[in-house]
């Protein structure tokens, strides 16, 4: 794993906005999302709570006997945690990026997107 993005509604956060270089950061206190109590209101006029709904994962991975297989392998244990809501079905979406060995380079690339099971609402 090269990088690590979090994303909200398929674009990546920054999550230092407000944040001045050379400050030390406020501690800010993560919480899981609650989930809509019954009875509340859909056309609530309150501004959206930022939350992080997905991570992005880049990578590399080195040539080997497998190949770009190593990908797949990774996923699958990915989608045995209770951390992320993945659809199986969902791979090749999931999956965005896949390079395959070419013997052109020392590493391949790819990424993928894991939706949280429970979005973290942020401050």
């Amino acid at each position: 794993i090269t990088h690590l993005t979090p994303m909200s509604n398929g674009a990546p956060m920054d999550l230092l906005q407000g944040y001045t270089p050379g400050q030390k950061a406020p501690p800010t206190p993560m919480r899981v999302a609650e989930p809509p109590t019954p009875g509340q209101v859909e056309g609530n006029t309150a501004p959206p709570k930022r939350q992080i709904d997905s991570i992005e994962i880049q990578g590399l991975y080195l040539d080997n006997p497998k190949e770009a297989e190593v990908i797949d392998d990774f996923f699958n244990n990915l989608i045995k945690s209770d951390q992320f809501a993945i659809d199986i079905k969902a791979k090749n979406k999931l999956i965005s990026r896949r390079s395959t060995p070419d013997n052109l380079t020392w590493a391949y690339g790819y990424t993928i997107t894991l939706p949280l099971k429970h979005p973290i609402e942020l401050p």
